[in-house]
């Protein structure tokens, strides 16, 4: 065996040191972790002090950065709202989505999206004042984590309603225009800002449930 082959086999059983020092190294985290680790920090000063009363500075102290590094992920502390937003909305559409698959007729699963949905928004935003302003800023201002929101659940439910219209329960229409007129029917309980502070003059749950089906079950929409 050479001297040269003996080197090989030496580097290439043993690290050398300066090999064995950059393996030691702390991975640097990459830019979608930073701005995950600072959506989670807002969302935690936002859970206790308010989105409008937690600056930018704030969540750079919390994670021991400078207000001038925050900037490199997010262009404005209103990026990192809409940003806590979606993640809040995020969670309702999965879901949605998880009952959207189970197996069971459309009605049943129409049934269960609305009433789950109806009381997870509830259980998140009810004890949690400051995170219903954050939600009920971005209905009133018409944020885009808003619309995604809407947009995600009429998917959703078109996805249930064309289902339904496979296996012959409901006639067969655009399964997309009859999500968005039971998105329309059901905002007050679908919206998580309003199902907080229901208007006891609406209609129930249960009520809007038997209207939407039964306008389902007869199948007529305008021709456009």
């Amino acid at each position: 065996m050479s001297h040269s082959d003996a080197a090989l086999l030496v580097v290439a059983g043993k690290p050398s040191r300066e090999g064995a020092g950059l393996a030691a190294m702390p991975l640097r985290p990459t830019p979608s972790e930073m701005r995950s680790r600072i959506i989670e920090a807002a969302e935690r000063l936002f859970r206790k002090f308010g989105y409008r009363k937690t600056t930018l500075a704030d969540i750079a102290l919390a994670l021991s950065m400078s207000p001038a590094n925050i900037y490199r992920f997010f262009r404005s502390k209103h990026a990192i709202d809409e940003a806590v937003c979606r993640r809040l909305l995020g969670d309702p559409v999965s879901l949605a989505v998880e009952l959207a698959q189970r197996n069971a007729t459309a009605e049943d699963r129409l049934r269960g999206f609305f009433s789950a949905i109806v009381r997870f928004n509830v259980e998140q935003f009810r004890p949690n004042d400051a995170l219903h302003q954050l939600v009920a800023t971005a209905a009133a201002e018409d944020w885009p984590a808003l619309r995604e929101y809407r947009d995600r659940m009429e998917f959703v439910l078109a996805t249930i309603i064309a289902d339904g219209m496979g296996r012959g329960e409901f006639p067969k229409v655009d399964a997309r225009r009859a999500a968005r007129c039971v998105c329309t029917s059901m905002l007050q309980h679908l919206h998580p800002t309003p199902v907080v502070r229901v208007d006891r003059g609406q209609a129930s749950l249960d009520d809007m449930l038997n209207f939407c089906l039964a306008a389902l079950r007869h199948g007529e929409l305008s021709q456009d």
